[in-house]
């Protein structure tokens, strides 16, 4: 019965980073029928990588903050970075490129119409990068704002 709990808090803990995940999945490795259509931007599939794992890296940030303590957050407010630091920034652009690279694997052996670009892991990477730095100082900002809101009219 634990193992369920414990499996109920972890999904619910990280619902949005597995959804993002799912959606990556399906994006890497669906077949799309009419790409002929798309306008000719170049590099758009890069384009899209970064923007892709950028999102996902900005949503285990996300994820993280939704599960911090109202004692820490009261703490977190003090420093520049929160209660993130600069371990959970690269735990998050660490996991989000690792799963990048998982997909590229996953395109070239188990699809015959994807194949495996070190560019994409590139892009990937960079995207990450772009996530974090741009989930720090969102999460910030919302760890102030919600101090400001709750945590100030309550003796915690």
């Amino acid at each position: 019965m634990n193992v369920f709990v414990n499996l109920k808090k972890f999904l619910l803990g990280n619902i949005f980073s597995i959804i993002c995940f799912f959606v990556i999945l399906y994006l890497s490795l669906a077949k799309f029928e009419n790409t002929s259509d798309l306008p000719k931007i170049p590099y758009l599939d890069k384009i899209v990588h970064i923007i892709m794992y950028a999102g996902f890296c900005f949503t285990i940030l996300l994820d993280k903050a939704r599960r911090i303590p109202l004692l820490k957050i009261k703490k977190a407010v003090k420093s520049k970075l929160g209660y993130f630091g600069v371990t959970s920034l690269w735990y998050a652009i660490l996991l989000s490129t690792m799963i990048g690279i998982a997909m590229e694997f996953a395109q070239y052996y188990f699809t015959t119409y994807r194949g495996f670009e070190t560019e994409d892991i590139m892009a990937d990477f960079i995207g990450s990068i772009i996530g974090a730095y741009i989930g720090s100082y969102v999460m910030v900002y919302l760890m102030k704002l919600y101090n400001r809101i709750f945590v100030r009219n309550k003796n915690i």
